[in-house]
């Protein structure tokens, strides 16, 4: 997405929350942001407004809606989603720069694009509930979230457009994923990508999904069952890394033993 986009995005969030239709500045976009009111019952309100002043450190959300832009700038340090149905909005956690752990629990509900954007300290993300699958235009889930490196999502089914995309430290990321997106790695750092689904070959919606990567140059490796190894090589866009596909079971020090597969 262009920036002009991404502006006129978050110009449009923000008058969908003030109800103002006026065009706004950056200057005025951040007034606004500032002065908006969360939304949901008490409790949600109450926790959101704790994490923008920075008094809850450890949060634990059981509610059904995250409004955009909720938590945006918000300076906890852990998240625990365990809702079923939630909505979060465009934007929620965006630029939480102390944040470092997310922990999905139950996701199900319409989720935004850019959730956790820019949160460069973010280090650990669990995810052990298969979500997004209704959300097939969420993107940069996790754009430019610079410290990570090493990601286990098996409960994930799909890896969105530019969901780790300018992730500059990210290495490696293991998967159990159907559905690859665009630009999912876009100009990130990954060398390993792990996709353990066995009873077919996962979509892979173009070769710029691992544009800018060590995987596009050369140097970095896709590692697949071994029966589909060779389905991988012909099938549609991945036959342009045929050379760097590599057994899983080969390898179990970069893909761990059998309990892994």
């Amino acid at each position: 997405m262009a920036l002009i986009e991404k502006l006129n995005a978050i110009g449009d969030a923000i008058r969908s929350k003030t109800g103002k239709e006026d065009k706004l500045t950056l200057e005025q976009m951040v007034t606004e942001i500032e002065g908006i009111e969360v939304g949901g019952n008490d409790s949600a309100a109450q926790d959101i407004e704790q994490v923008w002043n920075g008094e809850i450190v450890d949060l634990a959300f059981n509610i059904d809606t995250i409004p955009a832009y909720g938590c945006y700038k918000g300076r906890m340090k852990t998240i625990t989603i365990n809702s079923n149905d939630i909505s979060i909005g465009s934007y929620a956690f965006q630029y939480s720069t102390l944040l470092e752990e997310v922990i999905v629990n139950s996701v199900s509900g319409e989720v935004a694009g850019s959730i956790f954007s820019g949160c460069t300290s973010l280090k650990s993300i669990t995810w052990l509930h298969e979500s997004f699958d209704k959300n097939q235009n969420v993107s940069d889930v996790f754009c430019a979230c610079s410290a990570l490196t090493d990601v286990n999502i098996p409960n994930l089914s799909k890896i969105g457009k530019g969901w780790f995309k300018d992730c500059s430290s990210l290495e490696k990321l293991d998967t159990y994923a159907r559905h690859i997106n665009d630009n999912a790695f876009l100009r990130s750092a990954i060398d390993t990508f792990i996709t353990r689904k066995t009873d077919a070959v996962a979509t892979l919606t173009s070769i710029n999904a691992f544009q800018g990567t060590p995987i596009e140059s050369g140097t970095g490796y896709i590692y697949v069952p071994k029966a589909l190894i060779e389905d991988y090589k012909v099938a549609t866009n991945w036959i342009n890394f045929a050379e760097q596909f590599r057994a899983i079971e080969d390898y179990p020090e970069i893909c761990g033993g059998a309990e892994n597969d």
